[in-house]
C-alpha cells in the first residue's frame, strides 16, 4: 500500500474483485495492519515532537526562575528599588 509510507489514509479501499471472498477479506486485513502502522508511526513522532516542547519548556522555566533569583538577590544585596518597595 503506498499510503503506509506516507501516513496517510485516502478513504479509497482497493480490494481485487477477481478474488476469493477470503483473499478479499485477507487483502483488507494487511490494509488495515498498513494503515494501523502508518497511524503508530505518526504517534510515534507526535509523543517524540511534545516531549520535546515540554523540555524547552520547562529549561525555559528553570531559566526565568533563576533570572529572577538573580535579579532579586543583586537588588536586595544592593539596596536597590525591588527592597525598598518590599520594605
Amino acid at each position: 500500500m503506498s499510503n503506509q509510507n506516507e501516513g496517510v489514509f485516502s478513504g479509497v479501499v482497493f480490494v481485487n474483485s477477481d478474488l476469493s471472498l477470503e483473499e478479499r477479506v485477507t487483502a483488507l486485513e494487511k490494509q488495515l495492519t498498513d494503515l494501523q502502522a502508518a497511524m503508530s508511526c505518526d504517534l510515534s513522532v507526535a509523543n517524540a515532537n511534545i516531549l520535546q516542547v515540554q523540555a524547552a519548556i520547562d529549561a525555559n522555566e528553570q531559566a526565568f526562575a533563576k533570572a529572577v533569583k538573580d535579579v532579586l538577590a543583586k537588588d536586595f544585596a544592593t539596596g536597590g528599588t525591588l527592597k525598598k518597595l518590599l520594605a
